[in-house]
């Protein structure tokens, strides 16, 4: 049945490159690494060209042209890095220097002040459109009638 044929599915992984997008058909020009470095080793300079409809297929795009492949990946270390040094200073700083009370709750309300001053790098999820080619995340919620996005 369905879930035999669903259960049975193949996943084939490959990586490609863009080359182009035609607006008339809906086709996008893929070159795949795989042969481009066969037709290299083989001495030639003109590469197959399939053409894809990335609308109806399952896809991941690694890098989105001119924007660096790991951003996510580095906003996610700053974060940690950062959280593990503040918060930890933040600690350490109460245990030596705190004497009251007071002075601990000053040094927690400073390791906030730093932590957010130097989480400005995730501003640039703010701009319209550039959070969802970073992240490649859906927007899900609820609408105004109570169904689901």
């Amino acid at each position: 049945g369905m879930f035999h044929e669903m259960m049975t599915k193949k996943t084939v992984r490959t990586r490609a490159k863009i080359i182009k997008y035609d607006q008339k058909t809906g086709l996008h020009s893929l070159v795949y690494d795989r042969e481009r470095r066969e037709c290299v080793r083989q001495g030639q300079t003109k590469f197959p060209t399939h053409y894809k409809n990335l609308e109806i297929e399952n896809f991941k795009m690694l890098k989105l042209p001119g924007v660096p492949k790991n951003v996510m990946n580095f906003l996610f270390w700053w974060d940690l890095a950062l959280f593990v040094l503040v918060f930890g200073l933040g600690v350490l700083c109460i245990f030596v220097y705190a004497t009251e009370d007071w002075m601990g709750f000053g040094i927690i309300y400073w390791c906030k002040v730093f932590y957010q001053l130097f989480s400005l790098p995730f501003l640039i999820l703010k701009i319209p459109g550039l959070k969802v080619l970073l992240t490649h995340a859906k927007k899900t919620g609820y609408k105004p009638n109570g169904t689901l996005v």
